[in-house]
């Protein structure tokens, strides 16, 4: 499966502009257990991040060097990171609004409920197919767009050597 995550952020008198290192889009191709992460942020970088199973595999610096970094629930690896769609694992069956609402144009099932921190949330899931389109919690709003998987996914020969010797070490260790 293939989608993009677009951040919308709301300015406040907290952050009255929107930092240019925070992304603007994030491209998520996952087939399986493996994941592809463009993040691309508003001074135009982009980062090429994978993922396997609940790891997250980064590039360091400018060169060849991997690091991997099992995920850590309460500490995302990085902005949004999910094991599948961020915040849709907050979305309960008995927070579904009545009436079905536009959103984005398309015709959506409409939730709104708690967080346990406190806060609110709203999602929005396209009715034909079930696919989430949005999700907002505090000044944060995220849009859902999917495509279909351009083909088989397989790390890049750098990532899979980084993820094998990192598997290597915690068996040697016995950590798996």
């Amino acid at each position: 499966m293939q989608w993009k995550l677009t951040p919308r952020l709301t300015k406040s008198a907290d952050m009255p502009e929107v930092p240019s290192n925070l992304p603007t889009s994030i491209s998520i191709t996952k087939d399986g257990k493996v994941s592809r992460v463009v993040l691309t942020t508003g001074d135009a970088k982009t980062v090429e991040l994978w993922r396997v199973e609940n790891n997250t595999l980064y590039p360091v610096g400018n060169g060849p060097r991997i690091t991997v970094i099992r995920d850590n629930p309460n500490t995302s690896p990085y902005p949004f990171a999910s094991a599948g769609f961020f915040g849709i694992e907050n979305v309960k069956s008995a927070d579904e609004q009545s009436d079905a609402v536009a959103f984005s144009g398309v015709k959506c099932r409409y939730f709104r409920g708690p967080l346990s921190t406190g806060e609110e949330y709203e999602a929005w899931f396209e009715a034909a197919t079930g696919l989430p389109k949005g999700y907002r919690t505090g000044s944060t709003t995220l849009i859902y767009e999917f495509g279909p998987l351009p083909g088989a996914l397989s790390l890049p020969a750098e990532f899979e050597t980084a993820w094998r010797i990192n598997q290597a070490n915690l068996h040697r260790a016995g950590l798996l």
